[in-house]
């Protein structure tokens, strides 16, 4: 039961980061600030927002204009 709740836990985390980082970028912050405080490089930054993104509207949780909304703020286009 540990497991299993460390697990969620973990996800929950990971899903928040991702939300944040959207906010971040949508107010004014760029990749490199976002590494920087991840302790990331900005490769990671992308390729997860993207990933979590890609996944959070594969399974409808974001509509498709919020979707290519995070790609524009990624550099992606739409």
């Amino acid at each position: 039961a540990g497991l299993v709740c460390a697990g969620a836990l973990a996800d929950r985390v990971a899903t928040g980061r991702w939300e944040l980082a959207r906010e971040a970028l949508t107010h004014g912050a760029t990749i490199d600030d976002l590494a920087t405080a991840a302790g990331l490089d900005p490769d990671e930054v992308q390729a997860g927002l993207a990933s979590w993104a890609d996944t959070e509207r594969a399974q409808g949780r974001l509509a498709e204009n919020e979707h290519n909304d995070i790609l524009a703020l990624l550099g992606h286009g739409t």
